[in-house]
């Protein structure tokens, strides 16, 4: 055991992985919908604690959860990008106009299909 030479691990050479323009310019969209979700959750949480809204059961955390990825897929859908929540939105909402020219917007939840677990009786 003694006689074992470590390789100069220093040395290794990965090979780069080129980028194409495409790919990189997705990368920078990416890193800048992530840091503009995040600087907008760490504001709307900080207006929160100011108002004494209760943040700390599950409830909140998941409710929380689906804030930021509607606020993810919004910024991802102006950047033509897909995202998950989208489907969901499109399902849910619907804009109408209205004879005077005004925009509403009409939330259709009927479209989702929640199941109750059963009670044991």
């Amino acid at each position: 055991m003694g006689n074992i030479v470590m390789f100069p691990t220093h040395k290794i050479k990965k090979p780069k992985v080129k980028q194409t323009e495409e790919q990189a310019k997705k990368i920078k969209e990416d890193i800048f919908i992530e840091q503009l979700v995040e600087e907008f959750t760490l504001d709307f949480i900080h207006v929160l604690q100011e108002n004494a809204i209760v943040m700390k059961n599950e409830t909140f955390l998941r409710d929380l959860a689906v804030v930021i990825e509607s606020i993810k897929s919004l910024i991802k859908r102006d950047f033509k990008q897909k995202h998950p929540m989208q489907t969901i939105t499109d399902a849910l909402a619907k804009i109408s106009i209205l004879p005077d020219g005004k925009k509403v917007t009409d939330m259709n939840y009927s479209k989702v299909f929640v199941t109750k677990p059963k009670v044991d009786k």
